[in-house]
């Protein structure tokens, strides 16, 4: 269900809405298009790149054709402050922790417009206060209007978000 509605792999059947639109999301840039961010169990950070390199890879600010560094690693500054991060955006992802990488991968996909999340596994990687702060971190922006599909085998961890739990057993609504 995740790879069908990032666009990774095309439905066999059905439809997707939005917005009471259908939608064919045929890639991951029409998911991407349609505002809808996957965060992987795998991290898709760069890790040799800087924090600010991240949240703008693809999207770089420039000023007179010129990479515009200061109001990236500003903007940064201001998007992981806003999720609760102390970090330095010039400082390379890989010097951070796997929890703080998490909340970055979040943090960066709400910079980029999304307004559905799919977040698979989130919290594997993550222990004890690492958790409650990434599953904070949902319900606050669930509570903004973001859209969140949440895929966890930890049920108390979705008892403590979800407003609405389905379980899928090899495709079927269990």
């Amino acid at each position: 269900l995740m790879r069908i509605i990032s666009g990774a792999t095309r439905p066999d059947g059905g439809s997707i809405e939005m917005d009471g639109i259908e939608r064919t999301l045929g890639s991951p840039a029409d998911a991407y298009n349609a505002g809808i961010s996957t965060v992987y169990q795998e991290l898709s950070l760069l890790p040799n790149l800087t924090v600010a390199q991240n949240a703008f890879l693809g999207s770089e600010l420039r000023r007179r054709g010129i990479l515009d560094r200061a109001e990236m690693s500003r903007q940064t500054r201001e998007l992981t402050e806003s999720f609760g991060l102390d970090i330095d955006p010039d400082r390379k992802v890989r010097d951070y922790s796997v929890a703080t990488r998490q909340l970055l991968e979040v943090a960066i996909a709400t910079r980029r417009g999304a307004r559905f999340l799919l977040l698979d596994e989130p919290t594997t990687s993550l222990e004890g206060a690492q958790v409650e702060r990434f599953l904070r971190t949902v319900r606050d922006l669930a509570a903004q209007g973001f859209g969140i599909i949440l895929v966890d085998h930890k049920l108390d961890e979705l008892y403590d978000v979800a407003h609405r739990i389905v379980a899928l057993v090899e495709g079927e609504v269990r």
